[in-house]
């Protein structure tokens, strides 16, 4: 869904494939179009970077909802002081993130203690398991 919403947005804004590479901060377009044929994930970093250039909420980019609205959004604190804000405000653990989603351990380790981006596919199974917006669990809002 990401392709098509990414698709319509930079016709929409008559954006290209060079000034988007731009704006994601990409030294190369060939993984742009590999986004927009679906053929590969975007990194939360860059999606973050696209939905401020186009002032659209990440659900909106990733495809969870139809609702677009321009709107200015805070800036994302590091994704793992983001995730640990949520994972208290929920009072969920670690341990039990690991043991009531499909995430490995390791993956959880890393975003914290290595800072890794994850994917933003990665960050709707974290949404939809939190009950929350991209928006919320990256800290935009």
């Amino acid at each position: 869904m990401i392709a098509q919403n990414l698709n319509e947005l930079m016709k929409e804004h008559n954006i290209s494939v060079k000034a988007l590479k731009k704006i994601a901060g990409l030294k190369t377009t060939s993984v742009i179009y590999e986004w927009l044929s679906g053929k590969r994930g975007i990194k939360l970093d860059k999606a973050v970077k696209i939905a401020d250039f186009f002032q659209c909420s990440l659900d909106y980019l990733a495809g969870l909802t139809d609702n677009y609205e321009e709107k200015t959004y805070l800036p994302c604190p590091p994704f793992k002081d983001a995730l640990l804000a949520v994972m208290q405000e929920k009072n969920i653990t670690q341990y039990k993130l690991m043991k009531e989603t499909n995430f490995k351990g390791g993956n959880i380790y890393t975003w914290f203690n290595k800072n890794a981006t994850p994917r933003l596919d990665t960050v709707v199974e974290l949404a939809n398991f939190f009950d929350v917006t991209l928006d919320h669990l990256v800290g935009r809002e």
